[in-house]
């Protein structure tokens, strides 16, 4: 989530909260709640729809993606995170990586190292509250665009992958995927 998507929650939340403690409109009863709700709501409301489109968006790439490769479960493995896709088709010795739609398959030969990386975000304490959240959150932000799966491969015009993975009993399960997929085979 970018800074500016943060930066309308703040804003709808404060109206939504800070608004009323102002006294403007307090004759005014259901109104009142209704115009603050609408006001503070709205840019919430938005949020959440842009996510859940979003997130049928990445899907939809997904599915297509397989479409194209021809995969085929019982023939390979596949993980999707966050925007992010790796597949691995075990007949045909092709990765096929994907990060926000874009896709391309590579030779196992191709490809050149591969590891996981998990960093966690300081907590920065004290200070304004507002400043500190929002020291916080990119901290948190840079932090997780630092983990994942990176993948470096042969290609001059995009050499290096971050596939999104969190959970670390998923790197570890992936790390031990490619080195036998890839060294053993």
């Amino acid at each position: 989530m970018g800074q500016g998507c943060l930066f309308i929650i703040a804003i709808g939340w404060a109206l939504l909260f800070l608004l009323p403690t102002l006294g403007a409109l307090k004759g005014l009863g259901f109104g009142y709640f209704i115009l603050f709700l609408l006001i503070g709501g709205t840019p919430i409301s938005l949020l959440i729809w842009y996510g859940i489109n979003k997130t049928a968006k990445q899907k939809e790439a997904h599915a297509a993606m397989l479409r194209a490769v021809g995969f085929e479960a019982s023939k390979g493995y596949d993980h999707t995170e966050a925007g992010t896709s790796i597949v691995i088709n075990r007949s045909a010795k092709t990765i096929t990586l994907m990060v926000s739609g874009f896709w391309k398959t590579y030779q196992f030969s191709d490809i050149r190292e591969w590891e996981c990386r998990s960093e966690k975000a300081g907590r920065i304490v004290g200070g304004h509250a507002i400043v500190t959240a929002t020291a916080n959150l990119q901290a948190a932000s840079e932090a997780l665009a630092n983990s994942g799966l990176f993948i470096t491969v042969k290609d001059i015009e995009h050499p290096k992958w971050r596939i999104s993975m969190v959970n670390s009993q998923t790197q570890s399960r992936w790390m031990e995927i490619l080195r036998q997929e890839l060294n053993e085979n």
